[in-house]
């Protein structure tokens, strides 16, 4: 479980870089913008590979027994999480009205996963994305300068059509990533 935590550190001690301008900006003076953004995302995905390698080998102790139909409605969150997480990177009106929808879709994706598994691990990793991404959407205002651009419908569709093929793609890539299938029993 030491793993886990030490992946989950990375990945959100980074993400909590923005949360202090003069930090920042302090980086951003001595790397150049595209190196701060490089060194963010690099130690994001360090972070994360090593979450995931944790939870892996975290064990399986239960915390709560998760409701039968719990699996289920995952795959409802996670077919809705990836149309959101789509629609963060087009002009649709999906992405105005979500307005910060990767966090929107991060904090689905979560909640669904919750409902599917109930043991420590899945806990702290899916929880902790939860209550960041839930952060994330409630101080958004705050941070970012709201975006105004001339929604286009084609986005919401191709936003649709993008969520649900990555949708596929992962069912089909998740028993061999993340040892376990992610269609339930039936």
């Amino acid at each position: 479980m030491g793993t886990l935590v030490f992946g989950l550190l990375i990945f959100f001690g980074i993400h909590m870089v923005p949360a202090f301008p003069d930090s920042r900006a302090g980086l951003v003076s001595s790397m150049g913008e595209s190196g701060y953004k490089m060194f963010f995302s690099l130690l994001s995905v360090v972070g994360l590979v090593i979450a995931i390698w944790g939870y892996s080998g975290a064990g399986f102790y239960d915390m709560y027994v998760p409701p039968s139909w719990g699996a289920k409605l995952n795959i409802i969150f996670m077919v809705l999480a990836l149309i959101a997480l789509s629609s963060s990177h087009l002009q649709g009106r999906m992405r105005l009205a979500l307005k910060d929808p990767m966090s929107v879709g991060v904090a689905l994706w979560a909640v669904g996963h919750l409902f599917a598994n109930g043991d420590w691990a899945s806990v702290l990793l899916f929880g902790s994305f939860l209550l960041y991404s839930l952060l994330d959407i409630f101080t958004e205002n705050e941070r970012v300068p709201y975006q105004d651009f001339e929604a286009k419908s084609s986005h919401d569709i191709l936003a649709v059509v993008i969520g649900v093929v990555l949708y596929i793609v992962i069912v089909l890539l998740h028993p061999y990533l993340f040892g376990a299938s992610a269609i339930p029993v039936i």
